[in-house]
């Protein structure tokens, strides 16, 4: 090898530390009749484990989503709780949606089967580009407060008559609203930015 001043060595002794495989994962999918049950259970959960994967849809999102692949969406459904960990992680989390009312509740360890159930994570912006351009807001809240933002962001949005879809890393407290628009129209390029600013800055006043 060539040392940092450009000088030669050889390698004569090297040592290896082995690792045990990582534990298979499990995903989970928890359907919820009620986007704050699931931000709720999303924070019990994130309390609890560190799951290596745990998101929230919201209904707008599963909609816009449905557009390109169709799933069967359930009318009923608000949100959807998306998890991943090792087996026993995986049961604990499941257990925790359904104390926090999940209507159902999905688990498996099958590769294929999770990337089919957690297909609508990337249908949704897939079902957007070249349709819409799209502001992709990039929110940090306290993690016990990802519900009361994804409730002021409806608000904003059903306020304003604003399609708006979230897209919750719940466990980092990191909230994506992303807002679809048409470029070609300043009043919808217009009222897209002013959601933006206006759910940020009604948050902000809320949780002072």
């Amino acid at each position: 090898f060539i040392g940092s001043e450009g000088t030669l060595g050889v390698v004569t002794e090297v040592t290896l530390r082995l690792l045990p495989a990582p534990a298979p994962q499990h995903t989970v999918a928890a359907f919820f009749t009620d986007v704050d049950d699931a931000a709720a259970a999303a924070a019990d959960i994130a309390h609890r484990l560190l799951p290596s994967d745990l998101a929230i849809l919201d209904r707008t999102a599963l909609e816009v989503a449905e557009q390109a692949v169709p799933m069967g969406l359930e009318e009923s459904t608000q949100a959807v709780l998306y998890a991943a960990s090792e087996e026993s992680g995986a049961a604990l989390m499941a257990r925790i949606c359904g104390d926090h009312g999940a209507a159902d509740v999905f688990t498996t360890d099958d590769a294929r089967q999770a990337e089919a159930v957690s297909r609508p994570r990337s249908a949704m912006y897939e079902a957007l580009e070249g349709r819409y351009a799209m502001i992709v807001e990039d929110v940090v809240v306290p993690l016990p407060a990802v519900g009361a933002y994804l409730g002021t962001v409806r608000r904003v949005a059903a306020d304003a008559g604003q399609q708006v879809l979230t897209y919750a890393y719940a466990a980092e407290g990191v909230v994506h609203p992303v807002i679809p628009f048409d470029p070609t129209d300043g009043a919808s390029a217009g009222r897209a930015a002013g959601v933006a600013a206006r759910s940020c800055l009604l948050y902000t006043s809320d949780a002072a």
